[in-house]
């Protein structure tokens, strides 16, 4: 009928285009705003998309990923503020960077492995950077930076993986008691028990590996 008016969900579907964030790193959703991580907002086309699920606002960025969770408040008006979103972390992280980087005085293989972190861990970059460099300061420069470029030559792109190349090396260098002889004893049958040597272990996965990419000097 003409002057029926258009049926307008309570609840529309999400923008397909998402939601503009504003300078203030916030980004209004349904009545309320709600804070964003700081240098979420780049210009004017900043856009942010919103999900629901069990009471909580999830917020992702152009490239899916979740930068934010809220609860969502009653009614309207509200501002939902994550305190943490406040901090400039962007410099301490960049700051860690710079301390792994100088440790292995800017080699080709730390930024490439830095950057993989990125890639592959955006949301703990710190944790698998602190690790790095724990890892690197106690092992030496000279052990690390052998792990490290083992590590960029096959692809293997985490602190986890240069722990295990470490203790491999510790594994290879680690000394081999000598056999100590003693005067045999005893009938034949008790000589031969006392002479058998036990079998050996396999070498683990990455010990394997590693002594097969050892370059020959």
């Amino acid at each position: 009928q003409p002057h029926l008016l258009s049926y307008i969900p309570l609840f529309p579907e999400p923008r397909q285009n998402g939601y503009k964030v504003l300078k203030t790193n916030t980004v209004k959703y349904r009545g309320n705003s709600y804070s964003l991580p700081f240098g979420t907002y780049k210009n004017e086309q900043t856009r942010v998309f919103v999900s629901e699920m069990d009471n909580q606002l999830m917020i992702k960025n152009d490239l899916a990923t979740i930068i934010a969770n809220h609860l969502i408040p009653s009614g309207t008006g509200n501002n939902v503020v994550n305190t943490n979103h406040r901090r400039d972390t962007s410099l301490k992280l960049e700051s860690l960077r710079e301390k792994v980087r100088a440790f292995f005085m800017h080699s080709p293989d730390i930024d490439a492995f830095i950057d993989q972190i990125d890639r592959l861990y955006p949301r703990y970059v710190r944790d698998q950077l602190s690790s790095l460099l724990t890892l690197s300061e106690k092992s030496g420069l000279i052990r690390a930076e052998l792990a490290l470029g083992f590590c960029v030559r096959n692809n293997l792109f985490s602190a986890g993986d240069l722990k295990s190349i470490l203790e491999s090396q510790d594994t290879e260098k680690r000394p081999e008691i000598p056999a100590i002889h003693i005067k045999p004893i005893g009938d034949a049958k008790t000589q031969l028990i006392v002479n058998i040597q036990p079998k050996k272990s396999d070498i683990a996965r990455y010990e394997s590996i590693f002594n097969q990419s050892m370059p020959v000097r």
